[in-house]
Parts: structure tokens; sequence; C-alpha cells
């Protein structure tokens, strides 16, 4: 497990402050500042946030692995892969709206299933360094090989996917 060098108070703290700036529709202010953490704590944070979310009710349904690609990790000046946790109010069917105000930079990524052994892999390898795990019917968004493209609000995103069908959401502000 990676330990991260930051006490576990000032995690909780960061992650009391993360949570509610993503309440109050301000997402990713803590960074906005001198805030720098380390991958390792960055994920302490992450799994901090996802505890405090649990314990108000919200339920884990997964994960999202990002920066598979060379590309997006250049475009984000990091040098690996990373994981996010998904929660069920964050999942979103299609035809959907969402509002640009609760992201911070928000980006779409076209996700492609060649992706998906490598990154399951990476993330079945991943998690327990972190002291996490897949659990049965969690879902696992993979990543892309393509750039992030930024969303701005008052957009209509539509995926074609050919017979696998079509994805669409809208973005409001």
């Amino acid at each position: 497990m990676l330990v991260a060098r930051l006490p576990k108070h000032d995690i909780h703290r960061l992650a009391s402050r993360q949570l509610s700036d993503y309440d109050a529709g301000t997402p990713g202010t803590l960074f906005a500042g001198e805030t720098r953490l380390s991958i390792g704590e960055a994920y302490q944070l992450q799994i901090e946030v996802s505890q405090l979310r649990r314990q108000r009710g919200e339920r884990l349904v997964g994960y999202k692995v990002g920066c598979t690609s060379t590309v997006i990790q250049r475009q984000l000046g990091i040098d690996r892969p990373v994981f996010g946790a998904l929660f069920h109010t964050e999942r979103h069917v299609t035809a959907s709206r969402v509002s640009s105000s609760k992201y911070d930079h928000l980006a779409i990524e076209g996700e492609l299933a060649d992706n998906v052994v490598r990154s399951l892999r990476w993330l079945a390898d991943e998690l327990p360094r972190h002291g996490l795990r897949l659990r049965p019917a969690q879902i696992v968004l993979t990543g892309s090989l393509m750039g992030l493209i930024p969303i701005a609000p008052d957009s209509r995103v539509l995926v074609d996917a050919g017979r696998l069908g079509t994805a669409e959401i809208e973005v409001c502000r």
C-alpha cells in the first residue's frame, strides 16, 4: 500500500474541504492555490473523500481509469495512468443533462474497447496498493487513446459507436 507523507488528520481536513468545494459547485478550488500533493497523497485524499461520500449514503459503483495513453499523459503533464472512484450520483444515462458549473475543466475522452484488458490489468494491480479492490458488478471506465476534448457550456455531445449504439449528453451552464 502507498503511504502518504501527510498526517492522517491533514488528509481528512483536505478531504472535507475538497468535498465541500464539490458540493458547493466549485470543484478544484482546493488546488487553485499552493496545495501540491504527491501521487500517493492524492490517492489517499481520494480514498478519504470516497469514505466521506459513502458515509453520507453515496454508493461506489466502480472506477474510472484515466490517462492510459501517452497522448493524454503528455496533455496533462503526468507519466502514468490514474484512477478515480465513480459514484452512483455521477453515473449518467444517455440523453442526460449536466451542469458545467459542477465540473472543473469539463472534457470528454473517447473510450475504446481495445483499452479494456490493459486498463483492467493495470487497475487490478493498482487498487490493492491503496487498500482497495474491484468488486463484482462494479463499472470500470477504461480511458482513451485520444486526447481530452474540452466541452463548453451549452454544448451537446453525441457519440456514435456504430452497432454498439450512441450516447448523448447535454452540458448546460
